[in-house]
């Protein structure tokens, strides 16, 4: 109990820190031009690209678990998973998908946390191909990010080699007192991942998750436009998959805030000062972004939260053999 109010003091201290040092490098007269851009609904087109991507993930969730699954209700349940991701430190968010869809459908924890797993993989593995497309199209250099290329082929060899880690599992727990409780739970999880990772699963979960990431990156693309003066840096959209990629990989460091906040920053404006503009220009652009997602997500998931009260505890219930 100690340590976690220890911990929760180290995130509020590291997120006021980082928050102070973002307000120092700010450019005050650009971050009230671009609030005013954002209440006005000029951002609206780029509000409808970034809800498709969560109609996407909602497709994906769908495809994954299958077994006749409401496509509005996984919607729901990729609304209150988006905005806890986006709020929560050290990704906690990722702890409401699991717990949602067992009060929802009554899925096991085993299977939805061995398809969570799955499409986290799976999201890295598209980042990686479409960090490594920006920048063979924008003429930079690889050699600088090969710790990066290191880090995801790293993860990729996980997708492959977890099965048989719940394997060894089962066998090392299998004369503990909690083994026979914790056996079926990892047998789903294994024949679960197992599943997804061959065949038709395997090509659909990475064809959706590079499509999630590409439309996400769109909506980005269109924020950044609309956020950044249009004389001082010129944008396309490849500039913007670089710095968003070099902001999801620093955002997944074990090192976290809340909401993200300084850590999305810092590998935004690594990115685009690597790319010549200017850093108080490029952390006034991350900020401005930042806050943009945050305010879309809200709007999608507080009314999703709202729905969720009044919604009945495992109303659709679905078999899932176990």
């Amino acid at each position: 109990m100690q340590n976690r109010g220890i911990k929760g003091y180290g995130v509020f201290l590291l997120t006021f820190l980082l928050l102070l040092l973002i307000l120092w490098q700010l450019d005050i007269h650009t971050l009230k031009e671009n609030l005013s851009t954002l209440l006005s609904g000029q951002l609206f087109l780029a509000f409808l690209v970034y809800l498709s991507s969560y109609l996407l993930r909602a497709i994906r969730w769908q495809f994954l678990l299958g077994h006749g699954l409401p496509l509005a209700s996984i919607f729901h349940i990729v609304a209150l998973h988006t905005v806890s991701n986006n709020v929560f430190p050290f990704r906690s968010g990722e702890l409401t998908f699991p717990y949602f869809c067992k009060r929802f459908h009554n899925i096991p924890v085993a299977i939805s946390t061995s398809t969570l797993v799955s499409a986290r993989i799976a999201d890295l593995g598209s980042l990686g191909p479409l960090f490594l497309f920006s920048l063979l199209l924008l003429n930079m250099s690889l050699t600088r990010f090969s710790l990066v290329f290191l880090f995801l082929l790293i993860f990729l060899g996980m997708a492959f080699t977890l099965p048989h880690v719940l394997g060894l599992l089962q066998f090392l727990l299998k004369h503990l007192p909690l083994g026979e409780r914790l056996h079926g739970h990892l047998v789903q999880a294994q024949e679960q991942y197992r599943s997804l990772w061959q065949g038709k699963k395997l090509a659909g979960l990475i064809l959706l998750s590079l499509a999630i990431w590409m439309v996400k990156f769109g909506a980005f693309f269109l924020m950044a436009e609309k956020l950044l003066p249009s004389d001082t840096f010129h944008l396309n959209y490849w500039k913007v998959v670089l710095g968003s990629t070099a902001s999801e990989l620093v955002a997944a460091l074990p090192l976290q805030t809340f909401a993200e906040l300084g850590m999305f920053e810092a590998g935004w404006t690594g990115a685009f000062v690597f790319m010549g503009m200017a850093r108080k220009e490029a952390v006034t652009l991350g900020f401005s972004l930042h806050l943009t997602i945050l305010l879309f997500s809200l709007v999608i998931g507080i009314p999703a939260y709202v729905m969720a009260l009044f919604r009945k505890s495992k109303r659709e219930s679905i078999n899932f053999g176990g």
